[in-house]
């Protein structure tokens, strides 16, 4: 059976060190190596022991492809490479600080924002806590460079969804209608909490607002249902549909036909108004203001109609507010009421003003 030498422990210090003083190491070493050591209790590196390092190879045999290898004696006298270990290890930074061969050494505090419970302990980084809501400090505490430390819980009315996180505001909700609240029961110091919808008929802009009961709208002129334009919803309120032209009514009351000398030409308009002046006039629905046309005025305010021109007499100008109506010259003549054109041609007609064509 073969067995491993003592200097074959790389860990160890009995690796025999003649080549590592006869600077046998770094790359490609005496064709042995690639990178790495070459050891040997003699001095001489031309037939090393043992070596530590990537790509071991000698006498044309590869002993590992990283690690350490060496050459071996069995009891009975044959000798033989055994790759020892093969694997590469990256090592931390130790703490230790001040060791030699006459002193042990002393081990440096771990560094900011990390701990380990003793000396003997690697350091880690000590535990990481969300910030508070109020003033934005850490929620962290009991850490130092022996401690982990914990976070505190996020403060009343805050929560955060674990240990990392900033803690903020528990949704806020507003009340129903009926004045109870809409929060649904489940906020915490880890969840934000919900809140119910609006009761049936009720609606809020949003979670924070109070339930208000939704717009209750009233009805055309002559109609028996109520003019909704869209129904409300948990957030939306109802829509009324506007009084037609004509009737005036806020969206809540039934509507009702203008009062006389008054209309209304907006169905968005609440009310009727009262701005038909003379040289103008109200349509019959009530929908509308219009000036006089030719052959008509009018000279009072809030009127239903315009006064013609008699016959015998036209009137070329709209909006008048007085009988500026003008007799038909000679040889013309009107037999109409309100003619809204000019007098009509007649040989016969001698005298001014004149409502007949005789002879025609």
């Amino acid at each position: 059976m073969y067995q491993v030498s003592p200097f074959s422990n790389i860990i160890s210090l009995f690796l025999p060190l003649f080549c590592l003083l006869s600077n046998r190491h770094g790359f490609n070493v005496n064709n042995k190596i690639r990178y790495g050591i070459l050891f040997n209790n003699e001095n001489d590196c031309k037939t090393p022991d043992a070596a530590i390092g990537i790509g071991i190879a000698w006498y044309g045999i590869i002993a590992a492809g990283a690690g350490n290898s060496e050459w071996v004696t069995s009891n009975e006298g044959k000798s033989a490479k055994v790759p020892v270990m093969a694997k590469i290890y990256s090592l931390s930074l130790v703490r230790l600080s001040g060791a030699s061969l006459t002193a042990a050494g002393t081990c440096n505090p771990c560094s900011i924002n990390t701990y380990a419970k003793d000396d003997v302990t690697n350091c880690v980084a000590n535990t990481i806590c969300g910030n508070r809501a109020a003033d934005g400090g850490t929620r962290l505490t009991g850490a130092d460079r022996k401690n982990a430390g914990t976070c505190n819980p996020c403060a009343v009315n805050t929560y955060a969804k674990n240990d990392l996180t900033d803690c903020a505001a528990n949704t806020i909700c507003g009340n129903q209608a009926a004045g109870i609240t809409r929060a649904v029961g489940d906020a915490d110091r880890t969840t934000a909490g919900t809140c119910n919808p609006c009761t049936t008929k009720t609606w809020a802009a949003n979670e924070q607002e109070n339930c208000v009961a939704h717009t209750v709208c009233g009805k055309q002129v002559g109609s028996y249902d109520a003019r909704i334009a869209a129904a409300g919803s948990p957030t939306t309120d109802s829509q009324c549909q506007a009084c037609i032209p004509g009737t005036w009514g806020a969206a809540t009351i039934d509507c009702q036909v203008c009062e006389d000398g008054k209309y209304n030409s907006k169905p968005v308009q609440p009310v009727c108004k009262d701005d038909c002046n003379a040289g103008s006039y109200i349509l019959q629905d009530k929908s509308n203001c219009l000036k006089c046309p030719f052959g008509k005025w009018q000279n009072q305010n809030g009127q239903s109609s315009c006064i013609k021109c008699s016959k015998g007499k036209v009137l070329r100008l709209t909006n008048q507010i007085s009988d500026k109506c003008e007799e038909c010259a000679t040889g013309t003549y009107n037999p109409y009421e309100g003619h809204t054109g000019e007098c009509l041609p007649c040989l016969t007609a001698n005298v001014k003003g004149s409502i007949e064509c005789e002879g025609w």
